[in-house]
């Protein structure tokens, strides 16, 4: 299960890369005429919001749920804890 958190972590990042690569070909494109000032508008609106939701995740607050570094700090701890040969003496059952 550790070992998949940060593979997790980095499909989400890929997937809003490729959603905001996809966003700005949209706000680009000027040979559609189909895309309105107002559509460029909205699309540029939807990329701010997977900015933003990306960097909550990366670096959201401390309290945030969403917070990858949060997740990998107490991944390591978990970790070092179980590697920790006093920590396992001091657990064993006598």
């Amino acid at each position: 299960m550790r070992d998949e958190i940060p593979n997790e972590f980095q499909i989400y990042i890929s997937g809003f890369n490729e959603i905001i690569k996809n966003l700005w070909e949209i706000v680009e494109d000027k040979q559609n005429s189909n895309i309105t000032i107002k559509d460029r508008t909205y699309v540029l609106s939807l990329s701010m919001q997977c900015y933003n939701k990306r960097i909550e995740m990366l670096i959201g607050g401390p309290e945030s749920e969403l917070n990858a570094t949060k997740h990998m700090r107490s991944i390591k701890s978990q970790e070092q804890d179980e590697n920790n040969p006093l920590l396992e003496s001091l657990l064993k059952p006598y």
